[in-house]
Formats: C-alpha cells, structure tokens, sequence
C-alpha cells in the first residue's frame, strides 16, 4: 500500500495538470472582443442615423499615408497616420453621390467640405509610431485630410453628415433618327447660358443649336416638339438659329402651369411653335 500512494499521488496530479489545461484552452476559445466603446455616427441628408463601431472601421483595408500638415501660420509639418481611406469607409457603408459632408468633432466643432476634395482623405487610428491615437491627441479616429488646411483635419471625430447630389426629377427624352436618350435637366443646364427677349419676357435657357452640337447631331433637318399633353409642333431645323429650350421667364424658374420646367422659346416663329412643358424632341437629319 505505501508504495502505491506516490503512484496515486502522481496520477491525480497528471490528471488535475490535463484538465487544467483544457478548462484554460477552453476558456481561450470562447473569449470575446470587448465591445465597441466609440461609436461614428453618420447621416445622409438628414435621415436615419448610421452607428458604425470601432471595430468595424478597423476591419477595413488598413494603409499608412505620409501627409503634409499646413498650419494657419504657414507652417508645414510632416505627418504618417495608420488607418483607411475615407472614401473605402464611405463605399462599405454604402453612401453614393455624396456632394458635400460635414465632419463633426466631439467638442462640437465641424467642417463642411466638398466630397471631391477627400479622395487622399484617411480615418486614422494610428500615429506615426503606430501606436493607438489616444483621445487627448484627437483620437480613437482622427480625420486626415492631405492637401486641405489643418484646420479640416478634425480631430475625436464623432459624426459625418453627408449631403449627396440631387437626383434628376425631369429628363427630356431626344430621338435622333429613331435612337433614343435622355438628358436630365443638369445636364441641359450644364451647356451655355442664353437669354432672349421675346413677348416682352426675357427668357433663359440653351440654345437648340447648342443642345444639337452637345448630343453630336449632324445635318439636323427637321425638329418635332412635344408637350407632355402630347400636342406637337415640327418645324425647319434652319428656322431655329434663334430658338432657345427655356428654364427661365423673366429670372425665375418656369412653373408647370407656365409650360415649365422647359418650354421652346422661337422668336423667329408663330407662337403656336413655342411647345410648353416640353419632354420629347425628335429629330430628323439628312445625313
């Protein structure tokens, strides 16, 4: 019996050695990341605000950029940050046509800037030692805006508020020899700016010549305008030197009931050709 004591003794420490290293095994296994404690905040033109944790941002595709800081005094400082592009946060949280946005600091201090401007931009978390950007020194995410003044690069950022570009609400349908396209009324209003006067209004719009060389149309010979009430008026495209698709009587948009949001303006025409709440031109060419 005394000689079997030490072999017992042995076989429950092996024992009590196993299990302990399984219980700490399994307890590794089930551990979790803590949870997210800072929060980024964003909204899209006014709406639903969308929370996205830290640890979510900090799973997107890391990079390090090395950026020059200008200071209001002129100075210029070399900085490196550690985090990822602001423009791949925007993608994976599924923002498009974002126009303007305004970064918003814990202390409540924001900066709108235009989209355009951000494509070097960086959420960092990373200082240039590669160390976690403490909140003192602007973090847990800072935003970097290469290029830009200090003063857009904010820090403890908290919130971004997103203005995106206008969606196109009216669209003229052009037919030329039968091919159809659309062309939205930004684009329309995107060709130069062209004001006559004609029934004592001063009318604002493009010139139909203009519209024709913006679409690339040849040898035009004939134009068809059409109302949305589907009266329409065909006239000689020679006719129309001086004719103008109209946004504006008089500076001020066009009404619906007015023949808005576009209505032809012919001065060289009878006014039974100045089409009102025009959504189709097709045209003919002899090409």
């Amino acid at each position: 019996m005394q000689r079997k004591l030490p072999i017992l003794l042995a076989l429950c420490l092996v024992t009590a050695l196993v299990a302990g290293c399984i219980s700490s095994d399994d307890s590794e296994s089930t551990t979790t990341a803590p949870p997210d404690t800072y929060f980024l905040v964003v909204s899209v033109d006014g709406g639903t605000p969308t929370e996205v944790g830290l640890s979510e941002i900090q799973s997107l595709e890391y990079e390090t950029i090395t950026a020059t800081m200008v200071k209001k005094t002129g100075a210029e400082i070399q900085t490196q940050w550690g985090g990822t592009s602001f423009y791949r946060f925007m993608d994976h949280i599924g923002v498009e046509d974002a126009q303007m946005v305004t970064m918003v600091a814990l202390d409540g201090y924001e900066k709108e800037l235009e989209y355009a401007q951000l494509q070097d931009a960086m959420l960092a978390w990373h200082d240039e030692n590669g160390d976690t950007i403490p909140e003192e020194d602007g973090g847990p995410i800072r935003f970097v805006a290469p290029g830009l003044p200090a003063n857009t690069w904010i820090q403890n950022l908290v919130r971004i508020e997103v203005a995106t570009a206008p969606q196109e609400t009216y669209s003229l349908a052009v037919s030329v020899d039968g091919q159809s396209s659309e062309v939205g009324l930004s684009e329309l209003q995107s060709l130069d700016y062209t004001t006559v006067t004609a029934d004592d209004v001063e009318w604002g719009g493009a010139l139909i010549s203009d519209l024709m060389v913006h679409l690339e149309v040849e040898n035009a010979v004939t134009v068809t305008f059409f109302a949305s009430d589907g009266y329409n008026k065909e006239a000689a495209y020679a006719d129309l030197a001086d004719a103008i698709i109209a946004w504006h009587a008089g500076g001020e948009e066009i009404a619906e009931e007015e023949g808005g949001p576009l209505r032809i303006i012919a001065p060289s025409l009878s006014k039974s050709n100045w089409v009102g709440n025009l959504v189709e031109i097709q045209v003919l060419t002899g090409g």
